[in-house]
């Protein structure tokens, strides 16, 4: 029992401490939740800034859908001008072959022209001498003809002077 008597006090004493502390720690509490609830309670409503936040969410939503078929749109535009841009170059290629061949024929058709033009030249020029030689020739002829007839003439005039003179 002494030893129980001795104890008593300082276990009362311990147990009169954890009391304490327990009611302190229930003050600091207490007072921390008041603060929390005045400043919670101070606070302006949520609501009408949540419900303004999911409009804006709602309108960027939206905006977005758009903009993503605006973006699949302007994509697909883009693919299908590409391709037009490939063809129109594929035809521009071949017109630009066609072009090239149709000058290496302008080109050869004018070779072929300028020397049928210098053939008939040439031709014109040795037709032309072949003339004039075969003038040349005729009237030679004709002169040799000519004294013949004279010739002729003469003699033909000479039996009629003869009988004239008779």
């Amino acid at each position: 029992l002494n030893d129980a008597e001795t104890k008593l006090p300082k276990l009362l004493r311990e147990y009169q401490e954890e009391v304490d502390r327990l009611t302190q720690r229930a003050k600091f509490s207490e007072n921390c939740f008041l603060v929390i609830y005045r400043l919670i309670r101070e606070a302006p409503d949520p609501g009408k800034d949540l419900n303004d936040a999911e409009r804006k969410v709602f309108e960027a939503e939206t905006k977005l859908s758009k903009y993503l078929a605006d973006e699949g749109r302007i994509r697909h535009e883009k693919e299908e001008l590409e391709e037009q841009l490939k063809q129109k170059d594929k035809e521009l290629e071949v017109l630009q072959r066609q072009h090239n061949d149709d000058l290496d024929f302008e080109t050869e058709l004018e070779k072929r022209i300028e020397q049928i033009k210098q053939n008939y030249k040439d031709e014109l020029l040795d037709l032309r001498a072949k003339s004039e030689e075969d003038s040349a020739n005729v009237s030679m002829q004709l002169e040799l003809v000519q004294n013949e007839l004279e010739k002729q003439v003469a003699l033909a005039e000479q039996p009629k002077e003869e009988l004239t003179q008779a």
